[in-house]
């Protein structure tokens, strides 16, 4: 990296085991040279802390400290007050936050990346590894997608439920056409009946006046009681349609219930139960690996035969027996019961019994490569089973809930039912109220001239036709009404229908997004550990790798990243092996280009300039020394704490070096 800063002067007070302590950091290398407890680490801390972090505490019986950070023109300042228990940091540092930088810029004992491989605990590795990236608004956007598609799968099934309306609807309407038409014809014959009587009749008394009266009034109940009928039956109709969703709810209910019965199994143990047969998988295949490194090494053996015999006859008893042997080996006359030395063992064995053991050694390969290919099978089984679980669980919850939520909408509608009923009960005791003094009244025009009652019993009749085709009438209306919404239904389902491709597609552009962002990082991460791998060269240690996976936990999927570790043996075949089989020093070699390897994968030196190292002891000077080379020119300032004899071979023309010996003790 080009040498766009100056040098960066610090200045720390009562922070650690500083009592004051300046020094200039220069762009590139910088090495905090000393032996050990000579308040490097104090050092390292300080700066940290200057940069943004809270690492440093007070020194021991002072109540507050300091660190002062100026990088040319610009100066930072922040102070550390000793709060008992806690200390408080206050004033502005580099950075606002921290957060996402520390992991993979400040390689302290207490990383956390370093802490993670120390102790085996590399569940977090996925989010430790994406912490620079902001997947938080993806993932709320995804959220907010997933419960659109459940509202527009809901709205759609009301829809397809209207529509099943529309045949039913038809033919009611076409036979209410009918009826409507039989009506008006049967209204039109009395009114003619009526106006020829009304020729030879007197004018209407007031009893007929009375009698219109009465019978306008019917009428309009009739008009009310007809409404109140429509309600009835359209509730009745929605009560029918909801009753077949919850029986078709319970259905699917049921069957859901019944396959999860039929799931023997333990998500949880089956979780653990596929680990260890995985891991029983793998110890398999590991053997298999060995012996088939084992039976190549006999057969190479065994083809380079004549050489080897040769060697054997150097020490044989005359000339003449050398080239009575030698004429053999030309002619490929050696049989299988010819002796060699066992190359293993060193004893003299003959050709067949080494052929019978790689033949052994074969059909054991075999076996167990058998075995293993059914522990995988078995494994994928129980995943197969735990996920299956999952789902049917999460299924009968929302079938439970949906079937609770019809019985209530049915409930609502039988108790209007009820409500209707009452109501229309009243009217049509009010209707028989009418119809009796109407049948009083008539009785009174009986009396009457026969062509007035001739008259009125026209009008009459005509009333009631009226009333039945005024009925008829509203009714057709309900049913064109219900006509209109299945057709609006249908309309509204191809837009619901778009909406929810709609809906789908950008929850899948989503998911990938979210993919896509891992397996990026992924791959880079891979890429410079790789790189990091190869500078620290360390013979036995071939490769380190994430692995990244997708999981299904509670219905959740859910990505995890797996370390994944590849040595290389004595006879230069490669294995895998775990991450708890490492030394100490070789998980902290791990954990650190992890780290160093994050660094580079997010691009950390373009918002903190500063890359410090403590506590890197397992590693050698000159293996220290190609490191720091390499990220050079990745970091402004590169700030590391080294022993003594390290730091001898570490520095060169360019590293500025600042000495903590003894004395630094009581600085």
């Amino acid at each position: 990296m080009s040498n766009t800063f100056k040098p960066a002067k610090i200045g720390i007070t009562n922070l650690g085991g500083i009592d004051s302590r300046s020094a200039a950091l220069e762009p590139g290398i910088n090495i905090l040279s000393g032996a050990n407890a000579t308040n490097r680490t104090s050092f390292l801390e300080a700066l940290a802390t200057g940069l943004g972090g809270s690492y440093s505490s007070v020194k021991s019986g002072e109540d507050a400290g300091s660190v002062i950070i100026q990088l040319g023109d610009e100066e930072y300042t922040r102070e550390v007050t000793d709060k008992g228990a806690n200390s408080v940091v206050s004033g502005d540092g580099y950075v606002d936050d921290v957060t996402d930088i520390a992991p993979f810029a400040w390689l302290f004992m207490d990383n956390d990346i370093r802490q993670a491989m120390r102790n085996l605990d590399t569940s977090g590795l996925a989010d430790l590894a994406m912490l620079p990236v902001d997947k938080a608004a993806i993932e709320a956007r995804e959220r907010e997608l997933v419960n659109q598609k459940q509202s527009l799968d809901e709205q759609i099934q009301e829809a397809k439920q209207k529509q099943d309306q529309e045949v039913l609807a038809q033919e009611e309407l076409t036979s209410l056409e009918d009826r409507k038409a039989e009506l008006e014809e049967k209204i039109a014959q009395k009114q003619e009946e009526i106006e020829a009587a009304d020729d030879e009749s007197s004018d209407q008394d007031e009893r007929s006046k009375r009698l219109d009266t009465l019978s306008s009034d019917r009428k309009s109940l009739r008009g009310d009681l007809d409404d109140l009928e429509g309600k009835i039956e359209r509730a009745k109709s929605r009560i029918e349609s909801l009753e077949e969703s919850r029986e078709s709810t319970i259905a699917d209910l049921e069957d859901a219930r019944s396959a999860f019965g039929n799931l023997d199994v333990d998500p949880d143990a089956a979780e653990e139960q596929r680990r260890e047969i995985q891991t029983r998988a793998e110890r398999l295949n590991d053997t298999v690996s060995a012996i088939d490194s084992v039976v190549s090494f006999n057969r190479e053996m065994l083809q380079d035969d004549q050489s080897a015999l040769r060697e054997r006859l150097a020490g044989s008893e005359g000339e003449s027996d050398v080239q009575d042997i030698t004429q053999q080996l030309s002619q490929g006359e050696i049989q299988e019961d010819a002796s060699v030395n066992c190359w293993t063992c060193g004893s003299e064995t003959s050709v067949a019994d080494i052929e019978d053991q790689i033949r052994a050694l074969s059909e054991q390969r075999e076996a167990l490569s058998e075995e293993a290919d059914q522990l995988l099978d078995r494994a994928s089984q129980l995943l197969d089973d735990a996920q299956r679980y999952r789902e049917l669980e999460g299924e009968i919850t929302r079938l439970e809930n949906q079937k609770e939520d019809l019985k209530t909408q049915i409930e609502e509608k039988q108790s209007d039912i009820e409500e209707w009923k009452e109501e229309r009960e009243n009217t049509q005791q009010q209707i028989a109220d009418l119809t009796e003094e109407i049948d009083e009244l008539q009785s009174e025009i009986q009396e009457e001239d026969d062509e007035e009652d001739k008259i009125v019993s026209l009008k009459l009749e005509r009333k009631d036709l009226e009333g039945d085709l005024s009925s008829v009438v509203k009714q057709i209306e309900l049913e064109k009404e219900k006509l209109k919404e299945a057709e609006e239904a249908k309309e509204n389902e191809e837009e619901l229908e778009e909406k929810r491709e709609s809906v789908q597609e950008e929850l899948t552009s989503v998911r990938e997004k979210i993919s896509d962002l891992e397996e990026e990082v992924v791959e880079r991460f891979n890429s410079h550990m790789e790189d990091l791998i190869d500078i620290l060269d360390y013979g036995n240690l071939s490769r380190v790798y994430i692995d990244r996976k997708q999981e299904t936990q509670r219905g959740t999927s859910e990505t995890k990243f797996d370390l994944q570790i590849v040595r290389e043996t004595a006879d230069g075949s490669v294995v895998r092996d775990d991450l708890s089989n490492l030394s100490e020093s070789e998980r902290e070699v791990v954990a650190i280009a992890f780290a160093l390897a994050g660094y580079l994968t997010h691009d950390i030196s373009e918002r903190m300039p500063f890359i410090l190292f403590d506590s890197v002891e397992m590693i050698d000077g000159e293996r220290l020394k190609r490191l720091l080379d390499y990220f050079e020119e990745d970091s402004e300032y590169i700030v590391a704490a080294l022993l003594k004899e390290d730091a001898d071979i570490v520095s060169g023309e360019s590293t500025n070096t600042v000495a903590f010996d003894e004395s630094a003790l009581a600085d």
